[in-house]
């Protein structure tokens, strides 16, 4: 569960990447942010627009959003209220898998 006050990091890829393996995001030292591909993992690839994604994660507070060369989209949003958590997961289960929470 996110507590309120805690953060959501969603990192996105773009048209770019279209047709391209499924991919996990990690965070390593010095939080720098790597793609590991996972060709072996066969998952529908769902490419969402800013907007979608905005409204997605409406029930967060947008805080920064990144846009990168490659296609690669990151947002951070802030949780601010107490919220049941099936009003949360419905939101992120539309994402996918490449969403990472941290409280």
């Amino acid at each position: 569960m996110l507590k309120p006050g805690g953060m959501l990091f969603a990192s996105l890829t773009g048209k770019s990447s279209v047709g391209t393996v499924a991919c996990s995001f990690v965070v390593k030292d010095g939080y720098r942010l790597n793609i590991n591909p996972k060709p072996d993992m066969d998952l529908p690839l769902h490419v969402r627009s800013n907007r979608e994604v905005l409204e997605l994660l409406s029930l967060f507070t947008p805080v920064k959003s990144f846009l990168y060369q490659n296609g690669l989209r990151e947002y951070l949003f802030r949780h601010d209220r107490d919220l049941p958590f099936g009003e949360i997961g419905s939101g992120l289960q539309m994402i996918g898998t490449k969403v990472k929470i941290r409280s």
